[in-house]
């Protein structure tokens, strides 16, 4: 596994998935939850935390 997913997600107690879909403008289209294997999704989630800045950070940056 490398990068994250093209498809959002929510993941609830790492191990409900709901995905989140959306059409190109940005608008939501539905959710739905995901019945497959949870272990990715948390892997991404570590992932994304292990990579995110705190905000106050960020601003100083980009602000």
């Amino acid at each position: 596994m490398s990068g994250l997913p093209d498809q959002d997600f929510w993941l609830f107690d790492d191990r409900r998935v709901v995905l989140m879909n959306y059409r190109p403008d940005g608008t939501q289209i539905n959710r739905r939850v995901h019945d497959g294997d949870p272990a990715p999704y948390a892997a991404w989630k570590g992932l994304a935390i292990a990579e995110s800045v705190p905000f106050a950070e960020y601003l100083k940056d980009h602000g």
